[in-house]
């Protein structure tokens, strides 16, 4: 069908020249009368076309319009040439077409005054006859296909309007500051005005719609093309090896930056890529945020954080969920479908930071919409198209959804009194609250955050010198070699400032130590040093400040944790052995009711974890709930491997056979 496949056109291979021949002519004539669509003959509809953009009548034999199209050359052939190569970019926009519902093509017809019965190839055969005519035009087809992708696959970047900065929305009802930065640009045509852009290497401002009142909005668009690759496989060559050839292959994009001007919300459009690179969508994202900073304040703005809306989704359960992927401090954890009820209480009394949700909305009187939610890079990636008020919906109630960000008070109000580190200290709140670090690189976590670094630099050290004993930003050199820390006999050089590192440091290598220069090998290091952990909840932190008042510091934090230790040992460990041994011995005397024991030991391991939590410290929770899952898998393993032997020795004996 057309506009569903790649399409392949036949064109010539001569270009456009300033000097026009009668063999160029003819090639070109030639190249119309056999002009094709994916081995589908659509010459008849390119003959009509060419003959009404020439006033020329189109009734009569093959032979005939051919004629005409020859004596219209004849007066030169490079309209002919233009003509033949706006044909592969309609091509291309019925392509865009074909991905969107059979009413999106209904919609372009009535909105022309074509007939928009039929079948869908009918429809697209009707929508690339007009547009061969000349009418509808190409800038028409593509406004058309642009208004669809408003709505279609995409990765959406959600953005708020700082309470500080509110009336910077009564400043965009008005046109004047829109239009000013246009002027500059050159742009003030694009103000309330489509222009039609075809390609672009650089992403081209195209559109500019404002509806300046209370109610209103404003919508920046822009076009790119993009180049990717497609991987054709050719099979295995005598060597066993797989052969793949890449094809270039260059796409419309089409993005939109949208301010809802009663609210201050606001949403950043990337057009879904065809190969999900993360680092080429980084780009793009840093791309469009650079275009938009020319017309609008981006900087009044801040990134909306995801991941308190993922953490509340998956507890509460509005949404249906796919999968969903969490990350504990040594590991992260995935499941399909809603987390169980035991899962759910691991999560309340657990370290987790919540990674990834695929899941569906349910919009009322509309079918559903599939997205997926990325707390890392703070997109939401919509994968198929929808209407307007689908995607309204949907960005609405993830808004809505938000929690409280932080776990850590002095950074929520190092956060207040810092307006523009509002999307930088929940990020770093969510890796020592959430994750449970103490030591975080800050170059790392700029990198796998999206964060700048100069930003991120400046106010960890402006949180180590208003929090010093919470805080505190140390140096270490890293290894050119291998990218970790340089360090010799297993001990980590850390430096409090930059002026202590000597221009070399010792790293030790299997083939011996090696020195490695100091300079653009700096890495800076936030240490985090809480005083019973984030809440200082369970019962050693509540008996800490007295021992840390009888004992000096050094010797007190090590009498603590020698507490901490022997409280687990003596109690928890023991009491985790006589639970798997007591429902190991009930597995075994009632083997009806294995399941039920089995889902009984489950539960009973979540409330040791959950005391280990109350009497000792959240730090050893994970600990616990780890030791509570691996014994009974070593148990019911010999339970498993008891059970076969005892059943192989009531099995009946065979009687030998007598040729044997």
């Amino acid at each position: 069908m057309p506009g569903r496949n790649k399409s392949a056109i036949v064109v010539p291979d001569t270009a456009p020249s300033p000097k026009r021949t009668s063999r160029e002519g003819e090639e070109a004539v030639s190249a119309l009368a056999n002009y094709s669509v994916e081995g589908m003959d659509r010459s008849a509809e390119a003959i009509a076309g060419y003959l009404r953009r020439n006033n020329q009548p189109v009734s009569g034999a093959r032979e005939e319009l051919l004629e005409r199209v020859g004596s219209v050359v004849s007066k030169g052939p490079g309209g002919l040439l233009l003509y033949l190569e706006e044909l592969q970019k309609i091509e291309t926009a019925l392509q865009t077409l074909g991905k969107y519902p059979h009413g999106a093509v209904q919609d372009f017809l009535k909105g022309h005054g074509l007939p928009a019965g039929g079948t869908t190839d009918e429809l697209f055969r009707r929508v690339a006859s007009a547009v061969y005519g000349g009418k509808p035009t190409l800038a028409e087809l593509t406004g058309h296909t642009d208004t669809l992708a408003e709505n279609g696959p995409q990765h959406v970047f959600l953005f708020r309007l700082r309470e500080e900065h509110r009336d910077y929305l009564q400043e965009l009802r008005n046109p004047e500051p829109v239009k000013a930065p246009l002027r500059q640009l050159g742009l003030a045509d694009r103000y309330n005005d489509s222009h039609f852009v075809w390609e672009a290497a650089e992403p081209e401002l195209a559109a500019v719609l404002h509806r300046a009142d209370a109610h209103g909005f404003l919508l920046l668009k822009w076009v790119e093309t993009r180049l990717w690759w497609w991987h054709e496989n050719q099979g295995i060559d005598k060597r066993g090896r797989r052969i793949i050839i890449k094809h270039p292959r260059y796409e419309r994009s089409v993005n939109f930056f949208r301010v809802d001007l009663a609210t201050g919300e606001a949403e950043l459009r990337i057009q879904k890529q065809q190969a999900s690179a993360e680092k080429k969508l980084k780009q793009h994202f840093e791309a469009y945020c650079r275009q938009t900073s020319t017309i609008l304040r981006l900087e009044y703005f801040y990134p909306v954080l995801l991941e308190p809306i993922i953490r509340k989704l998956l507890l509460s359960g509005a949404v249906s969920i796919r999968d969903w992927q969490i990350t504990q401090p040594k590991r992260m954890l995935a499941g399909t479908g809603s987390p169980n009820l035991l899962q759910k209480t691991w999560m309340h009394i657990g370290y987790f930071c919540a990674s990834e949700l695929n899941c569906d909305w349910s919009p009322p009187g509309h079918s559903k919409v599939r997205t997926r939610l990325k707390a890392r890079t703070g997109e939401l990636e919509i994968p198929n198209d929808r209407s307007a008020e689908q995607t309204r919906f949907v960005l609405d109630e993830v808004r809505n959804a938000g929690g409280a960000p932080y776990g850590i008070p002095q950074l929520e109000e190092l956060a207040r009194q810092h307006r523009e580190w509002g999307g930088l200290l929940p990020k770093v709140d969510l890796h020592l609250s959430r994750l449970n670090k103490r030591e975080i690189e800050l170059e790392k976590l700029a990198e796998d955050e999206w964060l700048p670094l100069d930003d991120l630099a400046k106010a960890i050290h402006t949180a180590s010198e208003k929090y010093p004993g919470l805080f505190k930003v140390l140096y270490e050199v890293r290894c050119p070699e291998t990218g970790k820390t340089a360090h010799n006999r297993k001990q980590v050089a850390k430096y409090e400032s930059p002026t202590a590192i000597p221009p070399e440091v010792p790293c030790r290598h299997k083939h011996g130590v090696v020195m490695h220069p100091s300079r653009n090998n700096i890495r800076q290091v936030l240490v985090f040093q809480p005083k019973g952990g984030p809440g200082g909840k369970g019962l050693v932190p509540l008996i800490r400040p007295f021992i840390e008042t009888r004992i000096p510091p050094p010797l007190s934090e090590r009498f603590v944790r020698g507490i901490e230790i022997l409280l687990f040992a003596v109690l928890f460990v023991p009491l985790s052995w006589v639970t798997v041994l007591a429902f190991a011995w009930l597995a075994a005397k009632f083997p009806e009711f294995r399941a039920g024991i089995d889902r009984s030991f489950w539960l009973v391991q979540v409330l040791l974890a959950g005391a280990v939590a109350a009497v000792l410290d959240r730090r050893y929770l994970e600990m616990a709930l780890n030791i509570f899952q691996g014994f009974p898998k070593s148990v019911g393993k010999r339970l498993a491997s008891l059970r076969k032997r005892a059943d192989a020795d009531d099995a009946p004996q065979q009687p030998p056979d007598k040729d044997t």
